[in-house]
């Protein structure tokens, strides 16, 4: 008898022009960490029969969906499919040569939805109707990471045959982070996007009706050496910043993430007796309002893909 490991799974994604609607993945990846898989509650038999037992012998199906966490490097080709689903939007454009693929966090309460297909080696399921609940992205001193909380409809099984996509991997090397006019050697860095969504279940099926994404959150942390005072006395002034953090690959492509308004939610010294002085910092995005756009975060990405989500 042989059994598999979890390194010979595979997985694939597309975005769905119409949420719930299943679609062929448009392209497959691979990832660092994977547990989205199928849930379903059990309402237990638990009436009285002339028994002590608790539990009868007739329970039923409760809700059922899809949930779990995806971690993955951040490359320029996969990583959009997430970046669309947490802020909700994607649109692309020429650009030069390649094409630029932009993501605003929307301001609607239906989330972009996306089908994700799993080999597990025993089984192929898709996850259709899938939506970003929480993306963290974070890096310090080894790979640019992408940690996903995901919530789907109840998975269905689908065949299908993947075909490797190549990643572009960044590292700490390929990042720089720039907070108004001044560029920082950041030591570690992570932000995270919450949008707070909640399965919503209607009479006649136990499976997920339509996913709400309520209100949404921007926030996040990094190191600095302790240099300066500068970044305490913004601090202590609540005074507001922008910040753009670029990833760029040695072909071109990038990652681009703009915040254009953010506070400093908390500083603090960080390091032991014998270690280099860091300050710690901890930031929340805020509305912009100079525009006339409530624009919080917008993550722009450069690479070969002509598009992720056609006009319906």
């Amino acid at each position: 008898m042989s059994s598999s490991i979890k390194r010979r799974q595979t997985a694939g994604i597309a975005l769905e022009e119409t949420a719930g609607t299943p679609v062929a993945p448009t392209h497959y990846f691979e990832f660092l960490e994977c547990d989205l898989a199928e849930k379903m509650g059990i309402i237990g038999d638990t009436q009285a029969r002339g028994s002590r037992y608790a539990e009868g012998p007739a329970p039923v199906e409760g809700k059922k969906s899809g949930e779990g966490k995806i971690e993955i490097c951040v490359d320029p080709i996969i990583f959009p499919y997430f970046a669309a689903l947490a802020l909700g939007s994607v649109s692309s454009e020429v650009s030069g040569d390649d094409y630029k693929h932009t993501s605003v966090l929307s301001g609607g309460n239906d989330p972009l939805s996306a089908t994700i297909w799993r080999g597990r080696v025993v089984d192929d399921r898709q996850f259709a109707n899938a939506v970003v609940n929480t993306m963290e992205i974070s890096f310090a001193d080894d790979v640019v990471k992408a940690t996903i909380d995901l919530l789907s409809k109840y998975p269905t099984t689908q065949t299908r045959t993947p075909t490797k996509t190549d990643l572009k991997i960044y590292t700490f090397k390929n990042a720089s982070l720039k907070i108004d006019n001044d560029t920082f050697k950041v030591q570690e860095f992570s932000l995270k996007v919450e949008n707070n969504v909640e399965a919503k279940y209607a009479p006649g099926s136990n499976d997920v009706d339509r996913f709400i994404a309520k209100e949404s959150k921007v926030s996040g942390s990094f190191k600095l050496l302790f240099e300066t005072t500068d970044q305490r006395t913004v601090f202590e002034g609540l005074t507001k910043q922008a910040m753009v953090l670029t990833l760029t690959g040695d072909d071109g492509d990038s990652i681009t993430i703009t915040i254009p308004r953010l506070r400093i939610e908390n500083w603090t010294e960080d390091g032991g007796l014998g270690d280099a002085t860091m300050e710690a910092i901890e930031f929340t995005a805020e509305e912009s309002d100079e525009s006339g756009e409530e624009n919080v975060i917008t993550i722009e990405t450069v690479n070969s893909v002509a598009e992720y989500l056609a006009e319906a």
